[in-house]
């Protein structure tokens, strides 16, 4: 099956980290035709104009601004825009962190074709965090399951922890 895949970047501040962030995903990439970035900015942002070029660069990002200080709410909507724009597979991304897997979209293609149709999946990617379940990948299904990415409750940490627990006690871990 031909994997859609979404990555979810919230950014403030650092619009070359956005483009750095986009550009190694795409350039690691087999099938980058087949990724879509979906960024929020601060409505407030200083550096808009600076995102606005990016934007222009890159014809699979979609950018959404909103009220400032609602990084919880703003990750969320952004995986909702990829859940309903059908992507199978959604990660959480950053506009620091910077792909450094080559393929990386075929390992991922290739572990997600091998669950079960429809099985809720949380794919622990591999980074440089000292924790383990930083920046997962989580299914279609699994966005579908629970009701949300993130239940738009923290502030800037602990979504990555709130995923990978409940993806642990559903025994979805891959």
């Amino acid at each position: 099956k031909k994997l859609k895949i979404g990555i979810i970047v919230p950014s403030k501040g650092r619009p070359q980290g956005l483009e750095k962030h986009i550009n190694s995903y795409i350039s690691n990439a087999v099938k980058s035709e087949d990724i879509n970035f979906y960024c929020y900015l601060d409505e407030d942002e200083k550096d808009l104009d600076k995102y606005k070029l990016i934007n222009d660069k890159f014809v699979n990002l979609s950018i959404t601004s909103g009220p400032p200080n609602n990084f919880s709410k703003a990750i969320n909507l952004i995986a909702m825009q990829a859940y309903k724009e059908k992507c199978d597979l959604i990660i959480f991304g950053n506009d620091d962190v910077f792909c450094q897997t080559n393929k990386w979209d075929i390992v991922l293609s290739n572990n997600f074709n091998s669950l079960p149709k429809h099985k809720i999946g949380c794919f622990l990617l591999k980074s440089n965090s000292k924790c383990k379940w930083a920046f997962p990948a989580v299914t279609r299904s699994w966005i579908k399951n629970v009701g949300c990415f993130s239940p738009g409750i923290f502030n800037f940490f602990f979504h990555d922890t709130w995923i990978f627990d409940i993806s642990q006690r559903s025994n979805c871990v891959y």
